[in-house]
């Protein structure tokens, strides 16, 4: 078990990092590496914009469940949606670091009797990093939002 731990630490550090000899690539690179893994460019319109600056001051904790969370709402996209357009923005405002993920599929019921696993794994990655989580979706597509203060002491 402590074998398998480690193996998806290093993996989770390796895909913000990189190999210990590469240089340390911009977020948004990172970003676009997961989304053209998980996705058919040919299927789906893409639309990234993220600050790179500010993530450059990020705290690497932060770094790295933003990249899960993007993961995992790559991964409900694909099975559930149904969607033609993606759009990733990450940006500084007042309230701290904003990240934006929305899609124009077929959305979902916004209170049903049990979320699954994706969305609850976003919800608890967003509350590991003192994010606030908010979720609007209707039959035009599906808008997670995630708030983390900036200035953070997260490490």
């Amino acid at each position: 078990m402590d074998l398998i731990y480690t193996n998806a630490r290093n993996k989770s550090h390796e895909l913000y990092k990189g190999l210990e000899d590469d240089l340390e690539l911009p977020f948004s690179k990172r970003v676009k590496m997961i989304t053209s893994n998980g996705l058919s460019l040919n299927n789906y319109l893409m639309e990234i914009e993220i600050d790179d600056q500010l993530l450059n001051t990020t705290p690497l904790k932060i770094k790295i469940e933003l990249l899960y969370i993007i993961q995992e709402a790559i991964t409900n996209i694909i099975k559930h949606a149904m969607a033609g357009k993606i759009s990733i923005f990450i940006y500084e405002d007042i309230p701290g670091l904003i990240m934006q993920i929305a899609d124009d599929g077929r959305g979902f019921e916004k209170k049903p009797k049990k979320w699954g696993i994706g969305l609850s794994s976003i919800k608890e990655r967003a509350e590991a990093i003192r994010g606030k989580y908010e979720i609007e979706t209707d039959s035009t597509g599906t808008e997670i939002k995630i708030t983390v203060p900036l200035y953070s002491t997260l490490n």
